[in-house]
């Protein structure tokens, strides 16, 4: 009698065990489709503003930079998906998991004039391409 009741108990945990696992396991990304059309880039106008873009589709890179001071085009902040698409929101100075980011200052200036780029997709993609926005931060 014993050992049934073990038997029936010890199902009842493992199901219980599992049953937790599942409910506590985070839920991964949403994969989203590649950009295959201009978007449209939107920035909040903050010292470390955060970048989106409608529609909500995947794109490779964005990139940051002070027009006035780019003779480089050195960016200030950028994200680089290197083969994987990522979504929107982004703040300024982090990335999405898997990309990698460069920062050269923790915050922007106010009143200084920035310009974020919205690349989607490799170069010499058919669907690639670059949209912009440029924006001052109070």
């Amino acid at each position: 009698m014993r050992r049934d009741f073990w038997r029936l108990h010890g199902a009842g945990l493992l199901i219980l065990a599992a049953g937790g696992a599942v409910a506590c396991a985070e839920p991964g990304p949403q994969a989203l489709a590649a950009c295959t059309q201009s978007v449209v880039v939107q920035v909040t106008a903050t010292t470390r503003p955060e970048v989106g873009w409608t529609p909500s589709c995947g794109v490779h890179s964005v990139t940051l930079i002070q027009p006035d001071t780019a003779v480089l085009n050195v960016p200030l902040w950028s994200v680089s998906g290197f083969g994987s698409a990522f979504g929107p929101p982004l703040r300024y100075g982090t990335g999405p998991p898997g990309t990698t980011v460069v920062v050269m200052t923790d915050s922007l200036t106010p009143g200084v004039t920035y310009t974020v780029y919205v690349g989607r997709g490799f170069r010499g993609a058919p669907a690639g391409g670059t949209d912009s926005l440029t924006f001052t931060p109070n």
